[in-house]
């Protein structure tokens, strides 16, 4: 079940990197130039993400049976591997891929996508 660890890690890192965004990309000054309202929905969406990230990667941690063995689990392996799917998806549309931070994750999410398929090829 490597496979399974390395989703929960990768699920974790991502967790914690959603933790940093007020920091990382100056939320304190780049939200005030939104409106209140699109300003909690940016920091909802952020903290809800980062709680579903938290989520996966305990499922796989702590639920490693259910996770291979079950109808459930496997669901809940699909759905995350479309979500890396998605996300990846999204990076070339929304994202300008001239810059190198947004190449860095892409490739990053490639992986991401790499990791969640051989979890679930893999068993």
């Amino acid at each position: 079940m490597i496979w399974f660890m390395l989703c929960a890690i990768y699920n974790l890192v991502f967790g914690v990197f959603h933790l940093i965004f007020w920091k990382l990309l100056v939320w304190k000054v780049e939200l005030k130039r939104v409106s209140p309202n699109n300003r909690a929905v940016m920091q909802t969406l952020n903290l809800c993400l980062t709680f579903t990230f938290f989520l996966i990667a305990y499922l796989y941690i702590f639920h490693t049976d259910e996770m291979g063995t079950t109808s459930i689990g496997k669901a809940i392996r699909y759905g995350v591997l479309l979500f890396w799917i998605m996300r990846t998806i999204l990076q070339i549309m929304l994202f300008n891929l001239k810059k190198r931070v947004h190449q860095i994750l892409l490739v990053i999410f490639l992986a991401g996508v790499v990791i969640h398929l051989a979890a679930i090829v893999n068993l």
